[in-house]
């Protein structure tokens, strides 16, 4: 049987070209352009010419010269096709068609935002929750239940600003797990925490103009949001207290931190930092985006204030998702907004992707309601305190002489200090290559005066592969520490 074959080819200017080239031009534009793929069987002349009203020696006098320049081939017995285009030529017009893109983009690669976390054998990826022990069977039910409610309700409108009972919800789970007092008017429903920078991105930064400044090392996604809207970044430092507060100038317009748990160190802020933050920001009209990203996961007896908790002069935008508490995939988060700026971030929201889905948010508020979020987060503060502490002590039975694991209040991952003689990004490379997913601070951030410190995560990987991973740590590291040994032992007295 031929082919369905739909091409439109327009025949208005058949007195100045003939049917031939008309048809020609037509097909080799829809070769070009991939909407016939290489391989596709053409209808037989007799078919295309009935389709399209021509006679039949046109289509046969069309496709002898097609194939001729290449574009179809004729198989004796099965028919006409079109024939495989040389790659080069389509590599030629994409790299001409790349230069239509603004500056910033053409010149900005996948590798540059986040680095390759591969799987491997041993996996200390960061920014991965454990997913094995989410209650998928629960979050089913909920989510069936979600679609029974929608079906009845299918003609209720969806606010951009997100369903109010499950702004409500994420306003009572704030109370309870991060002393957060709000209501729910404050609380916009995102999709995810990147999306809610965007939007402060859009409110608040005038290109070439707004003065931001950020934790460095600091969270790259963060840091190309700001260079895409084209802020001027100004880096702070970050020591065992946090962000340096005496660094940031008083001309700055927004200030971007993660003070419970900082990406990449995962030193948390000090209570002292945290209120010369607030008083600074108060004093000089500065705006603070508070990224708590996973807080949630406490591993330390005393809770951590939150920057919004402290702030009673609204300069707080409080970002939170539900992707590291939850699973990535969920897609949503939320942002705790200062009054002044709520009208204008639903706005920006609204241009930006009109909702979040009304069926998403449904089961997630059914899924905090009926206490799901907190009994799982409780469950993983237990999981992820049994692997930090495995780390530690790991790392202190077997590479204390190399190894220094940094105190961590909460989250998901922390820094290890490496011994100055050891390049830590080196070391990173080496142990990807013996089957061990890690990064450095350097992978995050590429400057040469960054911590020489190992970034472990621990949401993908149990307490007894810890254990293997750190013996097989230890063995690279003497390997190595005896390589700079024999090489410094070759160096003469002058050197």
């Amino acid at each position: 049987m031929d082919p369905l074959f739909e091409l439109d080819i327009t025949v208005s200017d058949s007195r100045t070209r003939t049917l031939v080239e008309i048809f020609s031009q037509a097909i080799k534009v829809a070769i070009q352009e991939k909407r016939l793929v290489d391989g596709y069987k053409m209808p037989s002349s007799r078919e295309f010419s009935r389709i399209k009203k021509v006679s039949r020696n046109t289509i046969i006098a069309v496709y002898d010269e097609l194939c001729v320049t290449g574009y179809l081939e004729t198989i004796t017995g099965k028919g006409t096709f079109v024939k495989t285009q040389k790659q080069s030529q389509i590599v030629i017009n994409k790299t001409q068609q790349k230069s239509r893109l603004a500056t910033y983009w053409n010149n900005l690669n996948n590798d540059d935002i986040l680095p390759k976390q591969t799987m491997r054998t041993y996996d200390f990826s960061v920014g991965i929750p454990n997913t094995a022990q989410f209650p998928f069977d629960v979050w089913r039910r909920v989510v069936n239940k979600a679609t029974r409610l929608q079906y009845l309700n299918h003609t209720k409108a969806a606010p951009q600003q997100g369903l109010v009972d499950l702004r409500q919800g994420i306003v009572n789970h704030l109370s309870y797990s991060r002393a957060i007092s709000s209501s729910f008017e404050h609380v916009c429903i995102t999709s995810g925490a990147q999306q809610a920078l965007d939007l402060i991105c859009k409110l608040l930064i005038t290109p070439k103009q707004t003065k931001v400044a950020m934790e460095s090392p600091g969270y790259p996604m963060a840091k190309h949001l700001f260079k895409m809207h084209r802020a001027k970044i100004i880096y702070v430092d970050v020591d065992e207290q946090g962000m340096c507060i005496d660094q940031i100038p008083n001309d700055v317009a927004l200030i971007y931190t993660t003070p419970s748990h900082q990406f990449p160190t995962g030193v948390a802020m000090s209570l002292e930092r945290r209120r010369q933050l607030l008083h600074l920001a108060n004093k000089h009209n500065i705006s603070i985006i508070e990224d708590d990203y996973d807080s949630e996961f406490r591993l330390s007896s005393t809770p951590i204030d939150a920057l919004k908790s402290l702030d009673t002069s609204q300069n707080v935008f409080y970002v939170g998702t539900f992707s590291k508490c939850m699973f990535p995939d969920i897609r949503l988060g939320f942002c705790v907004l200062p009054p002044w700026a709520i009208e204008a971030f639903c706005n920006a929201k609204l241009l930006t992707d009109w909702h979040n889905s009304v069926l998403l948010q449904t089961a997630l508020f059914l899924f905090i309601s009926e206490g799901h979020l907190i009994k799982h987060i409780r469950k993983m503060r237990k999981c992820y305190q049994e692997r930090y502490q495995a780390i530690c002590q790991q790392i202190n039975l077997h590479c204390a002489e190399y190894l220094t694991p940094t105190n961590v209040f909460s989250g998901v991952h922390l820094s290890v200090k490496v011994v100055e003689h050891i390049n830590a990004f080196t070391l990173a490379n080496t142990l990807q290559e013996q089957g061990i997913t890690v990064s450095s601070i350097t992978h995050f951030e590429n400057d040469i005066n960054a911590q020489n410190s190992l970034v472990l995560g621990y949401g993908n990987i149990t307490v007894e592969e810890i254990k293997s991973a750190v013996r097989l740590i230890e063995k690279t590291l003497k390997s190595m520490n005896k390589t700079i040994g024999i090489l410094d032992s070759n160096k003469s007295p002058h050197q």
